[in-house]
Protein backbone atom coordinates (compact mmCIF):
# COMPACT_ATOMS: atom_id res chain seq x y z
CA UNK A 1 0.00 0.00 0.00
CA UNK A 2 1.08 3.46 -0.67
CA UNK A 3 1.46 5.79 1.65
CA UNK A 4 -0.57 9.01 1.56
CA UNK A 5 -0.29 12.13 3.42
CA UNK A 6 -3.64 14.31 4.48
CA UNK A 7 -2.95 17.87 5.44
CA UNK A 8 -6.45 19.86 6.40
CA UNK A 9 -5.87 23.93 5.93
CA UNK A 10 -9.12 25.39 7.89
CA UNK A 11 -9.81 28.81 6.54
CA UNK A 12 -10.45 31.56 8.91
CA UNK A 13 -13.85 32.31 6.79
CA UNK A 14 -16.92 29.69 7.39
CA UNK A 15 -14.76 26.65 8.21
CA UNK A 16 -14.30 26.09 4.71
CA UNK A 17 -11.30 23.71 4.47
CA UNK A 18 -9.19 23.08 1.81
CA UNK A 19 -6.56 19.65 1.80
CA UNK A 20 -3.65 18.51 0.19
CA UNK A 21 -2.85 15.39 -0.16
CA UNK A 22 0.68 13.78 -0.91
CA UNK A 23 2.23 10.00 -1.88
CA UNK A 24 5.82 10.54 -2.80
CA UNK A 25 6.43 13.37 -5.07
CA UNK A 26 2.83 14.24 -6.58
CA UNK A 27 -0.06 16.36 -4.58
CA UNK A 28 -3.76 16.84 -5.25
CA UNK A 29 -5.47 20.63 -3.97
CA UNK A 30 -8.62 20.04 -2.88
CA UNK A 31 -10.86 23.31 -2.87
CA UNK A 32 -7.97 26.04 -2.72
CA UNK A 33 -8.90 28.56 -0.56
CA UNK A 34 -9.41 31.34 0.68
CA UNK A 35 -7.68 34.47 1.92
CA UNK A 36 -4.14 35.25 -0.32
CA UNK A 37 -2.17 34.35 3.02
CA UNK A 38 -3.87 31.01 3.69
CA UNK A 39 -3.51 30.13 -0.33
CA UNK A 40 0.17 30.84 0.44
CA UNK A 41 0.21 28.50 3.52
CA UNK A 42 -1.39 25.49 1.51
CA UNK A 43 1.18 25.98 -0.88
CA UNK A 44 3.84 25.58 1.88
CA UNK A 45 1.83 22.59 2.93
CA UNK A 46 3.41 20.78 -0.03
CA UNK A 47 6.28 18.82 0.74
CA UNK A 48 9.27 19.89 -1.18
CA UNK A 49 9.75 17.99 -3.96
CA UNK A 50 6.08 17.11 -4.31
CA UNK A 51 4.51 18.63 -7.44
CA UNK A 52 0.48 19.28 -7.47
CA UNK A 53 -0.79 17.41 -10.06
CA UNK A 54 -4.58 18.47 -10.25
CA UNK A 55 -7.09 20.64 -8.45
CA UNK A 56 -10.41 19.13 -7.05
CA UNK A 57 -13.54 21.96 -6.75
CA UNK A 58 -15.90 19.80 -4.40
CA UNK A 59 -18.79 22.21 -5.51
CA UNK A 60 -18.73 26.05 -7.17
CA UNK A 61 -18.98 28.21 -4.48
CA UNK A 62 -16.77 31.18 -4.89
CA UNK A 63 -14.67 30.60 -1.49
CA UNK A 64 -13.57 26.96 -2.82
CA UNK A 65 -12.45 27.98 -6.13
CA UNK A 66 -11.03 31.55 -6.42
CA UNK A 67 -7.47 30.11 -5.12
CA UNK A 68 -6.69 28.08 -7.85
CA UNK A 69 -4.53 30.88 -9.43
CA UNK A 70 -1.94 29.87 -6.73
CA UNK A 71 -1.45 26.62 -8.88
CA UNK A 72 -1.07 27.72 -12.34
CA UNK A 73 -0.93 25.61 -15.06
CA UNK A 74 -2.48 22.80 -13.01
CA UNK A 75 -5.41 20.87 -14.47
CA UNK A 76 -8.40 21.48 -12.53
CA UNK A 77 -11.62 19.02 -11.95
CA UNK A 78 -14.90 19.89 -11.53
CA UNK A 79 -18.55 19.11 -11.63
CA UNK A 80 -19.67 18.45 -15.59
CA UNK A 81 -22.34 21.39 -14.33
CA UNK A 82 -19.83 23.56 -12.88
CA UNK A 83 -17.20 22.82 -16.00
CA UNK A 84 -20.10 23.41 -18.47
CA UNK A 85 -20.82 26.87 -17.28
CA UNK A 86 -17.37 28.24 -16.78
CA UNK A 87 -17.29 26.92 -20.89
CA UNK A 88 -20.63 28.86 -21.73
CA UNK A 89 -20.11 32.03 -19.76
CA UNK A 90 -23.33 30.94 -18.11
CA UNK A 91 -24.85 31.97 -14.49
CA UNK A 92 -23.20 29.35 -11.87
CA UNK A 93 -19.84 30.78 -12.94
CA UNK A 94 -20.61 33.87 -13.35
CA UNK A 95 -22.41 34.42 -9.89
CA UNK A 96 -19.10 32.69 -7.95
CA UNK A 97 -16.40 35.14 -9.59
CA UNK A 98 -19.40 37.71 -8.95
CA UNK A 99 -19.74 36.86 -5.40
CA UNK A 100 -15.92 36.62 -4.72
CA UNK A 101 -15.15 39.86 -5.72
CA UNK A 102 -17.93 41.56 -4.22
CA UNK A 103 -16.59 39.84 -0.69
CA UNK A 104 -13.35 41.10 -1.87
CA UNK A 105 -14.65 44.77 -2.03
CA UNK A 106 -16.36 44.71 1.09
CA UNK A 107 -13.59 43.72 3.13
CA UNK A 108 -10.22 45.02 1.44
CA UNK A 109 -8.97 41.52 0.29
CA UNK A 110 -6.04 41.62 -2.19
CA UNK A 111 -6.27 39.13 -5.09
CA UNK A 112 -3.34 39.14 -6.88
CA UNK A 113 -4.44 36.40 -9.17
CA UNK A 114 -7.57 38.18 -10.20
CA UNK A 115 -11.14 36.56 -10.59
CA UNK A 116 -11.14 34.23 -13.63
CA UNK A 117 -12.04 30.40 -14.00
CA UNK A 118 -8.63 28.16 -14.29
CA UNK A 119 -8.11 27.97 -18.51
CA UNK A 120 -7.62 24.10 -17.53
CA UNK A 121 -10.97 23.41 -15.95
CA UNK A 122 -12.22 19.45 -16.54
CA UNK A 123 -15.81 18.52 -15.89
CA UNK A 124 -15.14 15.29 -14.34
CA UNK A 125 -17.23 11.89 -14.41
CA UNK A 126 -16.90 8.15 -13.10
CA UNK A 127 -15.40 5.72 -15.53
CA UNK A 128 -18.87 4.99 -17.41
CA UNK A 129 -18.96 8.80 -17.94
CA UNK A 130 -22.98 9.05 -16.01
CA UNK A 131 -22.29 9.76 -12.73
CA UNK A 132 -20.54 13.49 -12.03
CA UNK A 133 -17.18 12.17 -10.17
CA UNK A 134 -17.62 15.15 -7.33
CA UNK A 135 -21.45 15.17 -7.02
CA UNK A 136 -21.45 17.76 -4.52
CA UNK A 137 -23.11 21.22 -4.73
CA UNK A 138 -23.54 23.11 -1.69
CA UNK A 139 -21.63 23.48 1.99
CA UNK A 140 -23.10 20.29 4.06
CA UNK A 141 -24.76 20.88 7.55
CA UNK A 142 -25.48 17.02 8.05
CA UNK A 143 -22.70 14.82 8.86
CA UNK A 144 -25.14 12.46 7.25
CA UNK A 145 -25.50 14.09 4.05
CA UNK A 146 -23.75 11.88 1.38
CA UNK A 147 -20.60 12.74 -1.06
CA UNK A 148 -20.31 10.55 -4.01
CA UNK A 149 -16.22 10.52 -4.93
CA UNK A 150 -14.44 9.28 -7.75
CA UNK A 151 -14.93 6.38 -9.75
CA UNK A 152 -15.61 3.22 -7.25
CA UNK A 153 -14.91 5.45 -4.49
CA UNK A 154 -16.61 6.07 -1.43
CA UNK A 155 -19.92 7.54 0.05
CA UNK A 156 -18.74 9.39 3.05
CA UNK A 157 -20.38 11.18 5.77
CA UNK A 158 -19.85 15.59 5.40
CA UNK A 159 -18.64 17.58 7.76
CA UNK A 160 -15.92 20.62 7.69
CA UNK A 161 -14.02 18.00 7.52
CA UNK A 162 -15.46 16.11 4.56
CA UNK A 163 -12.70 16.63 2.22
CA UNK A 164 -10.44 15.18 5.14
CA UNK A 165 -12.44 11.82 5.30
CA UNK A 166 -12.75 11.28 1.82
CA UNK A 167 -9.37 11.99 1.18
CA UNK A 168 -8.21 9.02 4.27
CA UNK A 169 -10.92 6.46 2.43
CA UNK A 170 -9.33 6.90 -1.49
CA UNK A 171 -7.15 3.93 -2.47
CA UNK A 172 -4.36 5.09 -4.38
CA UNK A 173 -5.39 3.76 -7.50
CA UNK A 174 -8.50 5.99 -7.32
CA UNK A 175 -6.74 9.27 -6.59
CA UNK A 176 -4.04 8.29 -8.98
CA UNK A 177 -7.03 8.24 -11.77
CA UNK A 178 -8.07 12.23 -10.73
CA UNK A 179 -4.54 13.36 -11.49
CA UNK A 180 -4.25 11.58 -14.56
CA UNK A 181 -5.04 13.58 -17.25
Amino acid sequence: MVDIQVDVKLSAIWQMTSTVITSGRTALVVDPGYFPGELDGIVRMIPKGAAVEALVFTHSHWDHVVGHAWFPGVPVYASPVLAGSVAEGGDLAARGLRKAWQFDSEWYVERPGGYSWPQDLRGSTTAGGSTPAISTSRHFSSPATPLTAWPSGPKTGCSRETTCHLAKSLSWTTWRTIAAP
